[in-house]
């Protein structure tokens, strides 16, 4: 049976998928570029805690010049193709694998229900989060001024969350569009 059409499979596949890509982001960059460690082994003051705490105003081309482009690009890309493949999974009509990559970018919040618990507040928003964080500095959301009101960052995650459920719904609505004009059944005889 193919993923497209078993929702189980679509489910387990995607969540595989999604999983390894947040987990690449966010252990082997997201860690760096969140919480590095000044005068380790990793340098000092890289990422953008490090540059927070040299110069607390900041823009995306200091970003860019001191950390790199390569986190903002690469964030920018998975979020594309994240859309992307949820509109496939909508133009397949099959919403298992498109329902756990909605709740899958939902589940961050969960690190901020209690933040004074850092193993929860380090898993489910730092490493739920690595792999849109990049993309939040466009809009100068990496790091709020207070780090007890993250509305801005909580209203980015929102955004795609209710991005990813526009893009499955837009599949389906073109699947309708292409079934009208190029599918037919072929168990009704042509007059």
């Amino acid at each position: 049976m193919k993923m497209t059409t078993s929702k189980p499979r679509a489910a387990i596949y995607s969540f595989l998928m999604y999983f390894l890509v947040i987990a690449e982001l966010g252990l082997l960059s997201g860690y760096r570029f969140m919480f590095p460690v000044p005068g380790g082994a990793n340098g000092s003051a890289i990422g953008l805690l490090g540059l927070a705490s040299k110069n607390p105003v900041y823009d995306l081309a200091q970003i860019g010049r001191e950390i790199g482009w390569n986190f903002v690009t690469s964030s920018v890309i998975v979020i594309l193709a994240v859309l992307a493949y949820v509109f496939w999974l909508g133009f397949h009509r099959n919403w298992g694998g498109g329902g756990v990559i909605a709740i899958m970018n939902i589940v961050p919040l969960i690190g901020l229900t209690n933040v004074g618990n850092n193993n929860v507040f380090n898993f489910f928003w730092c490493f739920g989060t690595s792999h849109i964080l990049p993309a939040m500095s466009i809009f100068g959301l990496q790091i709020p001024a207070d780090p007890n009101n993250r509305t801005g960052q909580v209203a980015f995650v929102c955004a795609f969350f209710l991005l990813t459920i526009v893009a499955w719904i837009a599949g389906t609505r073109y699947r309708n569009w292409y079934a009208e004009k190029y599918e037919f059944d072929l168990s009704v005889p042509l007059s």
